[in-house]
């Protein structure tokens, strides 16, 4: 029986589908690769390496200059090689100010129009790939991985997923998608124990307070002066006993159709919230939700190796958190 490791290959469909949207020109590395595109064969496993370096980097803070090596440099010439690509072909495609009306949205190019600087182009066409790449896989892998270890779970998805949509793409929409309630039960329930992002932070902008954390009993406000650093963990939160029961750490998408006595607002962050939540929510949630869709529609099982996968995956955690080891599957192709 052959078994494939599924997280590589969402880790490829996203890095493709995020630079076709984002820069306007699919790396292709599930097809062989762009030749217009420097370093696309090398790119995904020195982003990776690199995202390793950089989270060390962060947790080092002041000291971080002293966490490198020639491989971390090496990587980065690389992953700026790549970019660079896309940047020189944004500043090309733009130049003539008369193609501003394109028939289709370019963020790359869009850029392009408000500043020629290559060096800021490169920066946020990097940290816009890393969120359209990396989240989106890692989410993917972790549902594929919960499928595997609860058939039954992936039969009563595929049975909803064939009554709402049949085994064909015409009603696929991004409402339709939506619409579809265990779908998103299942998408949920997988970002709130494997937030993609499992912990970040916020620099205090001005003199605040938090409401607790302060005296004697940590329930009173507590100072937070300007430059403050406050670091949380989503994962922690996600697996609060205190908004989520006493099964919080067990996986149970049907959670998501009942009420919660202690739910809170910010219980669920799997995108951050208030002004800097995350740009690409609902582009993540409609592209994992149609990759599902189509599996589903298309297998009629998934099976991983016997006794591999555990209830608590490993977890491999860098700037974004995916599967320890890869997700090696054998899927079923319906009749």
């Amino acid at each position: 029986d052959t078994y494939t490791d599924i997280q590589d290959l969402f880790f490829g469909l996203t890095i493709d589908t995020a630079t076709e949207f984002l820069f306007g020109e699919s790396v292709c590395s599930l097809s062989g690769g762009n030749p217009k595109i420097a370093r696309s064969g090398d790119f995904s496993q020195a982003f990776t390496q690199s995202q390793e370096m950089l989270s060390a980097r962060t947790r080092a803070q002041g000291f971080y200059p002293i966490v490198t090596s020639k491989q971390f440099k090496e990587d980065c010439r690389v992953c700026h090689s790549f970019t660079d690509s896309f940047v020189q072909l944004a500043l090309e495609r733009t130049k003539d100010k008369s193609n501003e009306k394109a028939s289709s949205y370019i963020f790359l190019d869009e850029l392009a129009k408000e500043t020629r600087d290559p060096l800021i182009l490169r920066n946020q066409a990097l940290n816009i790939l890393l969120a359209g790449r990396d989240t989106t896989a890692s989410l993917l892998s972790f549902v594929f991985y919960q499928l595997a270890l609860r058939p039954e779970i992936y039969f009563k998805l595929r049975t909803e997923i064939l009554a709402a949509f049949g085994d064909t793409i015409e009603s696929l929409s991004f409402e339709s998608l939506k619409r579809c309630s265990y779908l998103r039960n299942v998408i949920n329930e997988t970002l709130r124990l494997f937030p993609t992002v499992p912990a970040n932070g916020r620099t205090a902008l001005h003199d605040t307070t938090l409401p607790h954390g302060g005296g004697p009993d940590e329930s009173s406000p507590i100072f937070i002066p300007k430059g403050t650093q406050v670091a949380y963990t989503v994962y922690a939160v996600h697996r609060q006993r205190e908004f989520w029961g006493n099964d919080a750490n067990e996986f149970r998408p049907d959670r998501w159709t009942e009420k919660r006595p202690n739910s809170h607002p910010w219980d669920f962050l799997p995108f951050n919230g208030g002004p800097r939540i995350c740009l690409g929510q609902q582009f993540a949630l409609t592209e994992a939700s149609y990759t599902i869709v189509r599996i589903l529609q298309n297998f009629e099982s998934i099976s991983a190796p016997e006794g591999l996968f555990k209830e608590d995956p490993p977890l491999l955690a860098t700037l974004t958190m995916c599967v320890g080891g890869g997700v090696p599957v054998k899927l079923v192709r319906a009749r």
